[in-house]
């Protein structure tokens, strides 16, 4: 945490209460304030057997404990609620697969700001955006033969990714617009594999290692 402070870094998730005390510890020994996005805990839709689906399940608050930390955030000098995020899992090829969690999580949204005025500013929907260079891992026959002659040549086209966006962008406001959310908080959205899937070789510096973890840049 103090490297991340002293590359700038201020805006951070948090993943259980244990979180935001030591993120409280630390910026006051540093004399600055950390704003926090709280993840919230939703199991991934149609994969909770699978591995990604398994880990991805296990981390973050439950619902019941989001208003708790949010009222811990408001209430200290060091810590400031900024947004609430959440990630279903890898490859979510439809926006729609996001409505019910964004809709659980404006739920919380607005009963933060009701019953204890604290301000959601942004809902952040984490990654899952489907990237084309996955389209071979499918296990239908035909995916595996092409896979196997290395046929399928995946081309990237940023007109895939502004169409994804656009879909959920329309998804997000309608579920801001039923519940009545008003101003409607900003939309965030981590595109990662999406963006850098096709890339033969991707360039990066390992900044960190611990055990068999290697962390890049």
């Amino acid at each position: 945490l103090h490297d991340v402070l002293d590359a700038g870094v201020k805006h951070v998730h948090a993943f259980r209460m244990e979180d935001l005390i030591l993120l409280e510890e630390i910026a006051g020994l540093r004399g600055t304030r950390f704003q926090v996005s709280l993840r919230v805990q939703f199991e991934s839709p149609g994969s909770p057997w699978t591995p990604l689906g398994f880990l991805s399940g296990r981390l973050g608050f439950s619902a019941s404990e989001v208003v708790a930390a949010g009222v811990l955030c408001n209430g200290s000098s060091r810590l400031s609620l900024r947004g609430i995020n959440f990630y279903l899992g890898t490859q979510r090829i439809s926006p729609e697969n996001y409505r019910k969690p964004i809709s659980q999580v404006v739920s919380m949204a607005t009963r933060l700001r009701h019953e204890h005025n604290i301000h959601v500013h942004e809902i952040n929907v984490g990654g899952g955006v489907p990237s084309p260079s996955m389209r071979r891992l499918h296990l239908r026959p035909r995916d595996l033969i092409k896979r196997w002659r290395d046929s399928d040549a995946v081309s990237f086209s940023p007109a895939i990714l502004d169409s994804f966006a656009k879909e959920l962008k329309s998804v997000f406001h309608e579920v801001v617009h039923k519940q009545g959310f008003d101003p409607a908080p900003t939309l965030a959205v981590e595109a990662g594999r999406s963006l850098i899937g096709n890339a033969t070789v991707l360039i990066t510096r390992v900044c960190r290692a611990k055990g068999a973890w290697l962390f890049l840049d």
